[in-house]
């Protein structure tokens, strides 16, 4: 607080102190299993705060916050008037991307576990200020996945039959088709939303403000198959 530009007025310097951290990290948790399984279970985890407090009560902007913590007179109006004043935001995820066993050497089959994959995701964020009493927020989702790049041969009726050799006869005898798709893909995937909000009533505190809450689930199912016919 206070922090400013030579030039700028005592009004326009920053009237508030900032305090932040961060922590993330990457794992790969397909390690703790046999090499010749390969499996593979990337995880990101993060976890994040900010904690803002003013120089000024915003409840009384005539006095600065450290003076109103010292007059008050229990520890449970010091805790009330801090948690009033801070402007505090959490935040937390957790992701599961793209866990699945990794293709092996050979012929693929429609039956491979490794043409199965899934994700799965959490995050979470937390926040109150003066005008909110508290923000809670939770987002889940979940992704399966199936894909099947198949190697079909090409089916040649006509090319062994004698008489369409001659070369004039070639776009006859190379007709050919494939009998089945070269992939197949079916994905599936559900999201799960909740928020939860309470705000203060800061001209009638007696007054107490009702929650609101806001649930979403979606669920989206995609198909594709490319068959070069």
């Amino acid at each position: 607080a206070g922090f400013g530009s030579i030039e700028k007025k005592v009004q326009e310097r920053q009237q508030e102190q900032t305090l932040q951290y961060d922590f993330s990290g990457n794992m790969e948790l397909g390690k703790l299993f046999p090499e010749k399984l390969g499996v593979s279970i990337p995880l990101y985890a993060g976890y994040s705060e900010s904690v803002i407090n003013p120089k000024y009560n915003p409840l009384d902007p005539d006095i600065e916050l450290k003076a109103a913590l010292a007059n008050a007179e229990t520890q449970r109006e010091k805790d009330s008037i801090r948690s009033v004043a801070q402007d505090i935001t959490k935040r937390k995820s957790i992701n599961f991307t793209n866990v699945r066993v990794n293709k092996q050497q050979g012929t693929p089959h429609f039956y491979d576990l490794a043409n199965w994959s899934t994700s799965y995701s959490y995050n979470e964020v937390f926040s109150r200020n003066i005008s909110t009493e508290y923000f809670a927020q939770r987002k889940y989702s979940g992704v399966l996945s199936y894909t099947y790049n198949a190697r079909p041969k090409a089916v040649e009726p006509l090319s062994k039959v004698k008489f369409l050799k001659s070369q004039y006869f070639r776009l006859i005898k190379d007709i050919n088709f494939f009998y089945m798709p070269s992939r197949l893909s079916v994905r599936t995937d559900m999201t799960r939303n909740y928020s939860e909000r309470k705000l203060r009533n800061l001209d009638n505190p007696a007054l107490e403000i009702e929650p609101t809450f806001r649930k979403d689930f979606m669920w989206n199912r995609y198909y594709d198959t490319q068959w070069d016919l």
